[in-house]
């Protein structure tokens, strides 16, 4: 009898925890918008999965580069054929979809490349929920469920995660795998369990070259740990990733050191401008993008008292001592990469973010048991703040935005903050085309760009439907008789083309210095 009891207690608790990913997993997919992969990264990445899927190559034929919009971030090898600059590790886990992708649309008669990206646009969001729910797994094993359950809300709103998963940025697949290799390293004692986080720590560098130096971390800490019989098969699994990544550099490249970009001294600088960037800048301070930081200098004092937490605490600081200079020191193209390129905040430290919340478990437990205002305005700011922060990155595009922000002249995420201010305030009948008086002031004498962003591919769905749902309850429209955008098409066209010229300028700097670079 109490065997069963058991068993009907335990069929309880794995449906109550299937349906709670599901409402999470609708929650996601309704807040967050997908359709399109609407970066010169995705679109790289999206060209080798679709030459691993159709050819079985992973070099990318010329047919494939036709079209794609950021031709700097696809290198000529020295072999003659095109790779992206990227490892292929987003690639591949992609290629399956491809194949879907593939399948679907000869039976539905669509085009490959919208079913494709649409169904890529997917993996993020469900990246994130799988995220969640290890970081809450994780945390339930070694603290109370209620400290899970606030661990797993600071984490969707107290960083980056919502406008990321809006991304095929390669940072999310990073940061779940991050988690994983070090809360079971820090955590697990049994080689059946450990060698497998070995393994991914090492295979991540396919992901992203940098990645490589978390091949070593498992060792250290199961050495920190004492744990001396698994860290020989630990060690050999954390070095096929590396092993892999050397060789496939090599017969692409022609040198086992030398990454897409360049070689590796070509990718590197002086980090002060970048360190400086991270405390004082407003599109990137660290601070203001991932408030659960707010908590971090406390959690340190709290985490060395709890034994269980002092290998976790040691790794997590050693990652963000060595990537915090690494990403500062960055360079792409002869241009400081330490902002993260086109992106909204910094995109680099979204791979720290899940392993750094964990680290916060012995802090949130302990503010958790107090009653206190002080302790529930502790958690509480983080999380609404970093709603705030995430709601302009989810509704507006980080390239709609930048494009606005170069005519304007105003920051990153103010513009962000005003582009949704005039979506949310016009109505859904034209949000996509602005003024430039309609952001800043102008003299009556300049000249008022029209900006237009209503026909790109990137911009072709309205993601912001939320928003736009919200913008007709308080202007009173009807979304089916919305307004057209007949009116605008004079101003389109010119809109149009002052963006296509400074876009094909941008481009030609970096055909140019790719030029340069391999002469």
């Amino acid at each position: 009898m109490n065997q069963d009891a058991q068993q009907g207690r335990t069929g309880r608790r794995l449906m109550s925890r299937l349906n709670g990913a599901i409402l999470i997993a609708v929650l996601l997919m309704v807040i967050i918008p997908c359709g399109v992969i609407h970066h010169g990264d995705g679109q790289a990445r999206y060209a080798q999965a679709k030459a691993i899927a159709l050819r079985g190559s992973f070099d990318i034929p010329w047919e494939f580069l036709q079209g794609n919009p950021e031709s700097g971030l696809i290198r000529r090898a020295p072999n003659g054929r095109y790779y992206p600059v990227h490892g292929p590790g987003m690639p591949l886990l992609w290629t399956p979809l491809v194949w879907l992708a593939s399948w679907s649309s000869r039976l539905a008669g669509l085009p490959l490349d919208a079913v494709a990206g649409f169904l890529i646009s997917l993996v993020n969001p469900f990246l994130v929920l799988e995220t969640w729910c290890l970081l809450r797994r994780q945390a339930a094993a070694v603290a109370s469920n209620r400290t899970a359950h606030t661990l797993g809300l600071l984490y969707l709103f107290g960083t980056m995660a919502l406008v990321y998963a809006n991304t095929s940025f390669s940072e999310v697949v990073c940061g779940l795998a991050l988690l994983y290799v070090l809360a079971t390293a820090s955590f697990a004692s049994r080689s059946a369990r450990l060698i497998p986080a070995g393994f991914v720590a090492g295979i991540l560098c396919l992901v992203r070259y940098e990645m490589f130096l978390l091949f070593a971390a498992v060792p250290m800490i199961l050495l920190y740990r004492r744990l001396w019989t698994p860290v020989r098969w630990t060690a050999l699994a954390s070095v096929v990733g590396p092993g892999l990544a050397a060789t496939l550099n090599w017969v692409q490249r022609g040198s086992p050191m030398r990454a897409g970009p360049g070689t590796l001294s070509d990718q590197f600088a002086a980090p002060w401008t970048g360190l400086a960037g991270y405390v004082a800048d407003m599109d990137k301070a660290l601070w203001l993008y991932f408030p659960v930081l707010w908590l971090a200098i406390p959690a340190i004092w709290h985490a060395r008292r709890d034994p269980r937490f002092r290998p976790l605490l040691a790794a997590t600081a050693i990652m963000w001592l060595t990537y915090v200079p690494l990403y500062a020191a960055s360079v792409f193209d002869g241009v400081p990469n330490w902002g993260g390129g086109l992106c909204y905040g910094t995109r680099h430290f979204v791979i720290l973010m899940p392993v750094t919340v964990l680290m916060l478990a012995p802090l949130v437990a302990w503010l958790t048991r107090r009653t206190g205002l002080l302790a529930r305005t502790a958690l509480i700011a983080p999380m609404a703040f970093g709603l705030v922060i995430q709601l302009p990155g989810t509704s507006v595009k980080s390239e709609q935005a930048d494009m606005v922000s170069r005519v304007t002249g105003e920051s990153n995420l103010q513009t962000h903050f005003k582009l949704l201010w005039l979506k949310l305030t016009r109505g859904p009948g034209h949000p996509e085309v602005y003024r430039r008086s309609e952001l800043v002031a102008a003299r009556s004498d300049e000249v008022d760009p029209v900006m237009d962003f209503r026909d790109r591919r990137t911009f072709r769905w309205l993601h912001h439907w939320w928003a736009m749902v919200l913008a007709s309850k308080m202007q009173g429209y009807s979304l089916l008789g919305a307004h057209g955008y007949r009116e605008h098409s004079d101003c389109a066209e010119r809109g149009r083309w002052i963006i296509d010229q400074r876009k094909f300028a941008q481009r030609r700097s970096r055909w140019v210095m790719a030029a340069r670079r391999q002469e």
